[in-house]
This record gives C-alpha cells, structure tokens and sequence, in this order.
C-alpha cells in the first residue's frame, strides 16, 4: 500500500528567517509526518523551494513543473488570491479536499473588527474602502463555491472554535444540515514547550502584570491595557509588542513597555517573573497564546467574551474581567491559590489525533 500523501495550500508559511508565519500548521504537519503520511506544502508566499524540519515548501511554479499525485488536498485560512484561483484550476485532480478556518477569511470584517485607533484612521481610507469591496465579493463567491463543494461531497471542513463555525454560517448563510454533514471542531495545538513544566512564580518579579499582544491591532486591546493600568497605580504592568499606540497615548507611570515579540522559550523563561498574565481581547477565532498560558498554569485575566469562555471555561486559574474597577490584586492573588489544570485540552496528540481520524475517513 503507498503512503498517503498530502498537499498543503498556505499563504505563507515557517523558514529559518521567520519561524513564526503560521507556525500552528507547521505544528500540525509535523504530526501527519510522524503518523507516516507524505506531507507537501505549497507556499504562495514562497519566493524559492526550501526544506524546514523536515517538510518539503514549494513555490507555485514549482508545484506546476512536477507530475505528483496527491490523496488529499489541505487549504488552511483559504483566500481568493490564491487559494480559490488555485482549486478552480486544479481542484479536480485531487480526490479529497480540506479546510481550516482561521479566522478573517470567512468574515464581513467591518461586522467584527473594531475600528482602528484614532491615530490611524487617516491612514489608507481607499485601502480600507477597497477591503470592504473585497469582503462583499468574497462572501458571494464562497457561499456560490461552497453550496456546490459540499454537494458533490468531497470536501471536509475544519473549524478552530464553535464561534468560528457559527460565525461561517451567520455570514455565508448555507444550509446548516448541508454544512454540518461535513463540519468538524478542531482547535489549534498549543506550543508542546507550554506543557512540557508548570509556571512557578519566581522570589525575583519584574511586575506584577505582563501582556504580550500587537500594539497597533485595536482587537488586542492595548488600551484596555493602558486604562486598567492608569486605574491600579499600585500595581506595575509590563508590555511585550511592536507598535505605535504608546507614542500617541503615553503610558502611565507604573506601565513599562517593551519594543519586541517574545518565541515560545523567551516567554517560558520570562513569565514566571510576573504574577499574572493581562490579555484582553476584543475579536479572536480561538485565541492561542491565551490557551497556550492557561495551559502553562500561569493565572489569566483576559475579556468576557463567549470565545474566551469557550476555550478557558475549564482553567481554574483563568478570570473573565467584566469591569474595569474589578479589584486587580485581590484577583491576581485568589488566582495564583486555584489548581493547575487537570487537563490539557490543547495538547497537541490529541487534537493531531482528530485530524489523522478525518484525513482517514475523507
């Protein structure tokens, strides 16, 4: 018997001079490699072939220049660029098909982003008129594409949270039988090193608080941040993340930023320095790096928000803020004495071991 092999569509995706570009589907083919199967990525970002830890990156070009038979076809984060134009022109070839959904790529986004921070408003206004164009027609074409996949049957899809699927039917507007025939719930796999120990507070703290989040993003909520900071000065706030925001709303004093991302093993050595973790949010699909937290025991306070319940619901450790005035310290404390999870909803065996379970009745 051959070995199953899999083609993998992605608008970008990890090489040694950026290790962090959709790094969750890079997690997930190292899973489908060790279970035996053939995994190839097609990179549409991709400027040249390379090899990384083991899987095989092409370009377009190169993808049309050899003779490869696939078994299944995988799209992750499907856009109309260059996934679409892909699969009407070659679609057919492959016997069974794939998709994950992430996130934007299904959503009217001016119904779920908020607006962007005052400073940047004057930025690229045909820009921003041109995306919303672009959302207009991409849904019309993904319901007219997806009523006809689905019908012919050969097409499987894969959300990373309940919210993600019901936001695909609110804003595609399919038949819901039509769609659940074929839908499945599989979140993305938390780094393996946030499982590997438990957070431990160190003797030595930098702050009281840490967030790590994009500045510029009004989803992640950096002035929430700010506010809650101006609202605790006896309490000191790191921030970790690139951005603008703090040049245009200076930070208070017992707020102390930081211009720079942080890799899954900066983070393990830093987080310990800190009591809790800060990270509210006002849009996410799944919310990794919060799950990736909670799943390192460390204790949490993101937003209310029915996305953050259903993926943090069962971490003791992690508190859903509700209001702004909610006592800090008296919180971080009461959060720091709650067991460490039980369970690890997130591990990555698991959840690889759903998707080997559909890519074999696919």
């Amino acid at each position: 018997m051959s070995t199953p092999s899999v083609l993998v569509l992605v608008q970008g995706y990890p090489s040694l001079s950026d290790r962090y570009n959709m790094a969750y589907v890079h997690t997930r083919l190292l899973g489908y490699l060790q279970a035996g199967l053939d995994v190839t990525v097609l990179n549409f970002g991709a400027q040249a072939c390379y090899h990384y830890e083991g899987v095989q990156v092409l370009t377009e070009a190169a993808y049309l220049n050899q003779r490869n038979k696939y078994s299944y076809l995988i799209a992750h984060a499907p856009n109309l660029r260059n996934h679409w134009r892909f699969l009407l022109r070659y679609g057919q070839s492959f016997p069974r098909w794939i998709f994950f959904f992430h996130g934007h790529e299904v959503l009217h986004k001016q119904n779920y982003y908020p607006a962007p921070y005052t400073y940047s408003r004057h930025q690229q206004p045909l820009l921003r008129l041109a995306d919303r164009l672009y959302d207009h027609v991409k849904l019309r074409l993904l319901h007219r594409s997806f009523k006809d996949w689905l019908q012919q049957g050969h097409l499987q899809l894969v959300f990373v949270s309940e919210w993600m699927q019901q936001a695909f039917f609110d804003n595609l507007k399919l038949e819901r039988e039509l769609v659940l025939a074929h839908a499945h719930v599989i979140p993305n796999a938390v780094h393996p090193a946030f499982l590997s120990t438990h957070w431990q507070q160190h003797s030595r703290l930098n702050a009281d608080l840490v967030t790590i989040r994009p500045l510029d993003n009004p989803k992640y909520a950096i002035d929430q941040v700010a506010e809650l900071a101006r609202q605790h000065p006896d309490l000191r706030f790191d921030v970790f993340g690139r951005g603008q925001y703090f040049e245009h709303n200076p930070p208070s004093a017992n707020l102390r930023t930081y211009d720079r991302f942080l890799n899954p093993e900066e983070m393990l050595h830093l987080l310990p320095h800190y009591r809790a973790a800060l990270m509210p949010t006002r849009l996410d699909a799944q919310g990794v790096m919060m799950c990736e937290l909670a799943s390192f025991g460390m204790p949490l306070i993101t937003s209310d928000l029915p996305i953050c319940r259903e993926m943090l619901q069962s971490f003791e450790r992690v508190h859903f803020l509700e209001s702004p005035q909610d006592p800090l310290a008296h919180l971080i404390q009461k959060l720091s004495q709650n067991p460490l999870p039980s369970h690890q909803p997130f591990a990555f065996k698991a959840l690889i071991q759903q998707e080997l379970a559909l890519l074999k009745q696919t």
